[in-house]
């Protein structure tokens, strides 16, 4: 299964989202899945204002639906910043979870 997951919070953020994540990935990819991520590190960003830790996408809209265009089965998403919108609109014809 082609599996798409989209979040906010990645690399080189140390925390817990990022290391359930990343070990989502990995238990997904043994499991035989073939497992994409669009990430902040896709985008030109810049730090949040009140916590500058974490990085905000700048204008991620068209990227995001040009990365989630392909035949991807399953979209997950795991977000508190602006590219969630843009996520539920391209990925509305798809199974969407939202953890």
């Amino acid at each position: 299964m082609r599996i798409m997951i989209v979040t906010d919070a990645w690399r080189p953020q140390v925390n817990g989202v990022v290391r359930t994540l990343t070990e989502t990935c990995r238990e997904l990819g043994e499991l035989g899945h073939n497992v994409s991520m669009i990430t902040p590190l896709d985008f030109r960003t810049f730090p949040c204002p009140t916590y500058p830790d974490i990085r905000l996408s700048w204008r991620p809209y068209a990227k995001v639906a040009a990365m989630m265009s392909s035949s991807v089965c399953v979209v997950g998403l795991k977000l508190k910043a602006s590219v969630l919108p843009t996520s539920l609109a391209v990925g509305s014809s798809m199974l969407i979870f939202v953890a």
